[in-house]
């Protein structure tokens, strides 16, 4: 199963996010709007896990999200992402923890390689994918502020099964962890 690590968001930031991105709509015909219902943040990409694994999965992640990290985020502009290349437009997010984030994320990270030897380790950079190019065509640069930027404090965090599929992947959360707010 293809799986990544998510904070999933709640339908009334779902509902703000969207209205902020129709008040700031820049997408080109070369792109392809994601479903509000699909927005997440991605904490980690797990890659390839055997299903034989999942029970081990679930005990470490578990484990490493005993004492989640807390505080807000802020959402606070669109912009295209990744910075070479890019392919996505993206809602650009900043932890008000950004190092006590960091640090939870490799420990994470660190405990479900034992059962994901290929989980992405590159540097976390939280963002909320809003469109993908088509055909991975890359997009000309953009970065417009949200005219009210939201305040968000998650509430859950996830494993995701992601199934790629011709309109894009599908997401299915498989196993949440409620935080204690």
């Amino acid at each position: 199963m293809r799986l990544f690590i998510g904070l999933p968001l709640q339908e009334d930031l779902q509902r703000r996010l969207e209205l902020a991105w129709n008040s700031v709509l820049n997408t080109s015909d070369d792109c392809r709007e994601i479903d509000p219902k699909s927005w997440h943040i991605t904490i980690a990409h797990l890659g390839n896990v055997d299903e034989a694994n999942q029970a081990t999965l679930r005990a470490l992640f578990e484990t490493a999200t005993e004492k989640p990290p807390t505080g807000d985020f802020f959402i606070y502009e669109f912009r295209t992402f990744p910075v070479k290349h890019p392919t996505h437009i993206v809602a650009h997010v900043a932890p008000g923890s950004r190092a006590i984030w960091k640090e939870y994320i490799l420990r994470l990270r660190d405990m479900l390689s034992l059962v994901a030897p290929d989980i992405d380790r590159r540097p976390w950079i939280p963002h909320i994918s809003i469109s993908r190019s088509k055909k991975r065509a890359v997009l000309p640069e953009m970065a417009v502020p949200i005219p009210e930027p939201i305040i968000w404090t998650p509430n859950r965090i996830s494993i995701v099964e992601s199934k790629p599929s011709q309109d894009g992947a599908i997401y299915t959360d498989i196993y949440d962890i409620p935080f204690n707010i």
